[in-house]
């Protein structure tokens, strides 16, 4: 009986397997779709970033000399292209096939219920981008964060856009919402085959103990 058993938990197993194995490719397709997206936007994001960075130190930028403005800008055009590659490349070797093991949200998980969570490894991770840029704009003196009432935070991030009342979705988070759905039918699939693992290993181990 138990033999029997075992052969049908094996038989469910290897069905999942399959199942995960096309739930995972359609997830990381998605993947793909919202790094091509961000690798899209990425240059646009830096040259604001880097406009409005000269706005903000206006009279800083006035007082340095032809010489050092020249410095400036060829150190950031060479830095430029490194940078978003930096960022593309952090993406990319994320863990996008995490799965909340424990039940209990937080908003510090990769990933949430709407998609890539900004405050999560995956999105956290594509802020370092700037980092080398933003030492050369200090070297020359200019303040690179902005400062609001209790915190800073750099015009070089990229937001993940929310959807509000009134607004037209934006691409990346018409990809999001696809991906948050690719995700969730990962993740179940792949609970299903941790489950069956787990059964197939207790029925074969009581099935060698009733063989004795």
């Amino acid at each position: 009986m138990s033999k029997l058993i075992s052969a049908e938990i094996q038989k469910s197993l290897e069905s999942s397997r399959q199942k995960l194995q096309l739930k995972e490719t359609a997830l990381l397709d998605k993947k793909a779709a919202f790094i091509e997206e961000v690798k899209r936007l990425l240059p646009s994001k830096f040259d604001r970033a880097i406009s409005e960075i000269i706005a903000s130190n206006a009279n800083h930028v006035n007082e340095l000399t032809a010489d050092e403005l020249r410095k400036m800008k060829s150190a950031i055009a060479e830095e430029r292209p490194k940078a978003i590659q930096k960022g593309i490349t952090a993406l990319e070797t994320s863990d996008w096939l995490w799965c909340q093991s424990s039940g209990v949200t937080s908003g510090n998980d990769p990933i949430g219920y709407s998609g890539v969570n900004e405050q999560g490894a995956i999105w956290q991770s594509l802020h370092n981008y700037s980092k080398d840029v933003e030492t050369i704009l200090q070297r020359f003196g200019l303040q690179v964060e902005k400062r609001m009432a209790s915190y800073s935070f750099s015009p070089f991030h990229l937001s993940v856009p929310r959807i509000y009342t009134g607004t037209t979705k934006e691409r990346l988070q018409e990809i999001n919402e696809g991906f948050i759905i690719a995700h969730e039918e990962y993740c179940k699939s792949k609970s299903e085959v941790n489950s069956l693992e787990e059964q197939l290993t207790r029925t074969k181990a009581k099935e060698r103990y009733d063989s004795v």
